[in-house]
């Protein structure tokens, strides 16, 4: 079994998935929650449809980039599989 160790799991920084600052996302969040709201309240939409609804809606306001990519695109690898990432 292997430890893990501060270096490893310090290793590779994160890209953040969007260069929105905390004022923008936490708009963002509160237009979600208003769009699920007005959803099932006004539209009398079913719950589950309205949540994903509203997280599309979340991710459109947040300025989410939508990107196709491959965890094996490396040179000389197997030719990657279409793996949508969020």
């Amino acid at each position: 079994m292997t430890r893990l160790s501060v270096e490893m799991l310090a290793a590779d920084p994160v890209e953040p998935i969007t260069s929105a600052g905390h004022a923008q996302l936490g708009i963002a969040v509160l237009a979600g929650i208003a769009v699920i709201v007005l959803l099932i309240t006004k539209f009398k939409m079913h719950a589950f449809l309205a949540l994903t609804i509203g997280s599309l809606a979340l991710g459109a306001f947040a300025g989410r980039r939508w990107t196709r990519s491959s965890p094996a695109s490396a040179p000389g690898s197997a030719p990657p599989s279409p793996v949508w990432a969020f």
